[in-house]
C-alpha cells in the first residue's frame, strides 16, 4: 500500500513538471512574432530568414516524435524528457549568447530537438498512468499550460525584453528549462527505485508494426489534414508573423500586438478545463472538433476583411475567439485520436498524428515569409506583403475546418483498434 502511494505521488508529481515544460516549449513556439524585430536588426535578417529561424523549432520538433515514444517505452518518461529538457535549456542559452545567426540556428534546433520529447510522453504517461476518464480532463489542462507559455511568448516577453533585452530574457527561460530538466530527471530516478515504470505500458509492441497499423488508418487521414493546416495557420499568426500584421497593417504599438496575441492563449485557458464536460454533455468529440476550426477560420476570415473599425478591443475579440476555438479543437481531437486506438497505440498513434501537426508549424510560416520577401523590399515589411500572405493563410485555414467534417465520432463507441487482430477494429 506504501508502495502504491509512493508510485501515485510520482507520477502526479511528474505530470505536474511535465506540465510546467510544456509551457516552455509553448513559450518558444510563440515568442519569436515578439522578438522577430530584434532579430531581424541583431543579426540584419530579412523576413524570410526570420521564419526559417521560427521552422527551425519545428523541423526537428517533427522528426522526433515517434522517437521520443520509443525512447519513453524504453527508458521511462521522466528520464528521456529531463534528459532532453537538459539539451533544450543549452540550446536556449546558444541562441541567446552564441554571437551569430547560424549559431542562433543551431541553438533553435537543439531547443526543438529537446522539446520534442515533452508532448508525446506526456500523454502515453496520461494514458497508461491514470484512469480512462480522466483522459480528455488531463490533456487539456496538459494544453491549459502549454498555453500559459504562450502568454509569457506573446505578452509578458515584452515587459522582459523592455527591462533584459533579449539575449538575458531567452538566458532566464534558459535556467528555467535546465532546472525543470534536473527535476525531471530526479523523478525519473526515484520512480526507478521502486523498480516500476509508471508511464510505461504492459503491452509491448514494435514501432514497425504499430507503425503499420496506425499512421495509414483511414480514420486518421482527416485528422493528418487538419492538424498540419489548422497548426501551420495558428503559428503563423500567434508564433511568427502576427505581430507584424498588427503593427505594420494595422499600426498597433508592440505593447498592443503582444497583448492582442496574448488574447490567444488566454482563450486557450479559459475554455480548456471545461471541454471534456461540454463534450460529455452533448456526448460527441467531433461536434467540437470542428466547432473549433470552424471558429478559428471565422475568426482569421474578421482578421483578414475587417468589416468593422480595427479598434484595440475588435482585435483583442478576434485573437480571443482564436484562442476559444483552439481550446475546444485541440483536447477533442487528441481525445478522438485516443478512442479510435487501445492503449498500446496511444503513443505512436499521437505521435503520428503530431508530425503533422509540426510539419505545418514549420512550413506555413515559412511560405508566408517567403511571400512577404517576395513582395518586399530587401530588409522591409511591405503592408502590401503581410495583406498578401494573411489572406493566403484564412484560405488555408479553412482546409481543416472542412477535414474535421470528416473525421469519425468516437463518444461511447465501444470499439478500438486492437493489435488483438492485427489492428482492425474490435468490440
Amino acid at each position: 500500500m506504501k508502495e502504491e502511494k509512493l508510485k501515485r505521488l510520482i507520477r502526479i508529481l511528474g505530470f505536474v513538471i511535465l506540465c510546467f515544460a510544456y509551457l516552455i516549449a509553448y513559450f518558444h513556439r510563440t515568442s519569436t512574432a515578439i522578438m522577430a524585430p530584434n532579430l531581424m536588426e541583431e543579426f540584419n535578417l530579412t523576413p524570410e530568414m526570420v521564419g526559417i529561424f521560427s521552422s527551425m523549432y519545428f523541423y526537428p520538433y517533427m522528426v522526433m516524435q515517434i522517437p521520443s515514444g520509443m525512447m519513453s517505452d524504453r527508458f521511462g518518461t521522466y528520464r528521456i524528457s529531463g534528459l532532453f529538457m537538459l539539451i533544450s535549456g543549452g540550446g536556449t542559452f546558444l541562441i541567446a549568447y552564441g554571437g551569430s545567426f547560424y549559431l542562433a540556428i543551431i541553438g533553435r534546433i537543439f531547443v526543438g530537438i529537446g522539446m520534442a520529447c515533452i508532448f508525446v510522453p506526456t500523454l502515453k504517461l496520461i494514458a497508461t498512468g491514470f484512469s480512462e476518464k480522466y483522459y480528455l480532463f488531463l490533456s487539456s489542462a496538459l494544453l491549459l499550460c502549454g498555453n500559459f507559455g504562450a502568454i509569457i511568448g506573446s505578452g509578458f516577453l515584452v515587459t522582459l525584453l523592455t527591462k533584459y533585452g533579449w539575449r538575458n530574457s531567452l538566458g532566464l527561460i534558459g535556467t528555467v528549462t535546465l532546472t525543470l530538466g534536473i527535476i525531471l530527471f530526479l523523478i525519473g530516478r526515484g520512480e526507478n527505485k521502486i523498480n516500476k515504470e509508471s508511464s510505461r505500458p504492459e503491452n509491448k509492441l514494435s514501432v514497425i508494426q504499430g507503425l503499420k497499423v496506425t499512421f495509414p488508418y483511414p480514420g486518421m487521414i482527416p485528422h493528418y489534414i487538419a492538424s498540419f493546416f489548422s497548426y501551420g495557420c495558428i503559428m503563423a499568426f500567434q508564433g511568427v508573423w502576427g505581430g507584424a500584421y498588427l503593427m505594420q497593417v494595422l499600426k498597433f504599438s508592440r505593447e498592443t500586438a503582444g497583448s492582442i496575441l496574448m488574447m490567444v492563449g488566454v482563450g486557450i485557458v479559459v475554455v480548456s478545463p471545461f471541454t471534456g464536460w461540454i463534450s460529455n454533455y452533448i456526448k460527441s468529440r467531433k461536434k467540437l472538433t470542428v466547432m473549433g476550426a470552424v471558429t478559428i477560420s471565422l475568426s482569421l476570415a474578421f482578421l483578414v476583411f475587417m468589416p468593422f473599425k480595427p479598434t484595440s478591443f475588435n482585435l483583442h475579440i478576434i485573437a480571443l475567439m482564436i484562442g476559444l476555438g483552439i481550446g475546444i479543437n485541440s483536447p477533442s481531437k487528441l481525445t478522438q485520436i485516443k478512442e479510435t486506438f487501445s492503449s498500446e497505440f496511444t503513443g505512436i498513434a499521437s505521435g503520428n498524428n503530431n508530425l503533422f501537426t509540426m510539419a505545418g508549424g514549420a512550413l506555413i510560416p515559412t511560405l508566408l515569409g517567403y511571400i512577404i520577401s517576395r513582395f518586399s523590399e530587401p530588409g522591409l515589411i511591405s503592408k502590401n506583403s503581410l495583406e498578401i500572405a494573411f489572406m493566403l493563410l484564412f484560405i488555408m485555414s479553412i482546409i481543416p475546418a472542412i477535414a474535421t467534417m470528416f473525421t469519425k465520432e468516437t463518444f461511447g463507441v465501444n470499439f478500438k483498434v486492437s493489435i488483438l487482430n492485427n489492428g482492425r477494429k474490435i468490440a
